[in-house]
């Protein structure tokens, strides 16, 4: 799960401008949260900083997610050893596990 920082610009009209930063959050927390100050009027500007210090605007950080919505996550590697000893040969079988995040919010083996 990609964390970021988010750095914004407080602002209200005829009001004094203040900066903030956040703690560590998930990317998604942190779309949520400028979603909500964008929708009260408070949010002047906003970045996103990731755990490699790259820095991200929001619609950046929005397409950066949905790419990886799309890509599988938790994969799991098991080694298995295979060894045919009457014509004395061997493989190594190496099947994949992952869990991909489903539209519905579920998620599902494949």
């Amino acid at each position: 799960m990609l964390k970021v920082i988010m750095q914004w610009t407080y602002h209200a009209s005829k009001k004094p401008s203040a900066d903030f930063v956040s703690d560590w959050l998930d990317a998604g927390t942190a779309l949520v949260i400028t979603e909500d100050l964008e929708k009260a009027g408070k949010l002047k500007e906003v970045e996103f900083k990731d755990e490699f210090d790259t820095t991200w605007t929001k619609k950046e950080l929005k397409k950066l997610l949905t790419e990886v919505e799309e890509e599988p996550q938790d994969v799991t590697v098991f080694l298995m050893e295979v060894f045919k000893k009457m014509k004395k040969w061997q493989e190594l079988v190496l099947p994949f596990i992952f869990v991909k995040e489903r539209s519905s919010g579920g998620c599902a083996p494949m």
